[in-house]
């Protein structure tokens, strides 16, 4: 059985070196449930890829808030299910 998966895109404000974002790829690639995370210094945004339940934009959110970060913002809208092919 696969696991279905979702891929959220954040926008997040704070990061003023590009080891800020490197710092908040290691600390999101760490929440329960993400398989991947990528985040961009020069588009200021944070890609993740988990399982579809796990980890909530409240997780995701109080996370980046803990790496000293603004709250970010979904621009996914709501979560978009990437089924296995």
């Amino acid at each position: 059985m696969v696991m279905q998966q979702t891929t959220r895109v954040y926008h997040i404000e704070g990061m003023t070196f590009a080891a800020c974002a490197a710092r908040l790829e290691v600390k999101l690639t760490k929440l329960p449930g993400v398989t991947e995370a990528h985040v961009s210094f020069d588009d200021r945004t944070a890609t993740i890829r988990s399982a579809i339940d796990e980890p909530g934009n409240k997780v995701i959110r109080e996370a980046v808030e803990q790496a000293g970060f603004k709250s970010p913002t979904n621009l996914s809208g709501d979560d978009t299910t990437v089924r296995p092919k």
